[in-house]
């Protein structure tokens, strides 16, 4: 049996709540520093303060690109942010998973519509790519984990896995 191994590289959009989260704090500053100018220079040092760290902690936060690293039976999910710091985020082990199927696949519609699910989401938020959903057993319970693998990848897993990953 040959090892199973696979690198992913997906880049997160940017979407509406994050835009308009970045242009709420963006206001906010700007808030704080016109208070400042106006009415007091604590608020305009308030407004420093916040600023820098917002550049610094909040912004790269926006930023995320996911790298997935399939070795094995073991998948980790790491999270880079703005290009310059790395977390893992998620840890699975591949023997725990019970489906593997694209998100709008029938084999989901159980999964779909089971509002009680954890569902976390590490794909690149883009509508016109479809997902795969991974529906895993952890500690708390099932999951659903949204990826999104390369037909290559999702094809050496179902050699692994064939009773539990579907293409369809």
């Amino acid at each position: 049996m040959s090892d199973l191994y696979s690198e992913i590289l997906v880049k997160r959009q940017t979407g509406s709540m994050d835009m308009l989260k970045k242009g709420g704090l963006i206001a906010l500053i700007l808030l704080l520093a016109v208070g400042g100018i106006l009415i007091s220079p604590i608020l305009l040092l308030a407004a420093v303060v916040l600023g820098v760290v917002s550049w610094f902690f909040v912004f790269p936060l926006f930023h995320v690109e996911y790298e997935y690293l399939i070795v094995n039976k073991e998948l980790d999910i790491d999270a880079i942010y703005a290009q310059q710091k790395r977390k893992t985020v998620a840890k699975y082990n591949l023997e725990n998973m019970d489906l593997l199927a694209p998100l709008n696949s029938h084999r989901m519609e159980y999964y779909n519509g089971n509002t009680q699910m954890k569902v976390r989401d590490f794909s690149s938020g883009d509508k016109s790519k479809i997902p795969y959903a991974m529906v895993v057993k952890g500690d708390n319970g099932a999951e659903k984990v949204l990826l999104e693998i390369d037909a290559n990848t999702a094809e050496s897993i179902k050699k692994t896995y064939p009773n539990k990953v579907f293409l369809d």
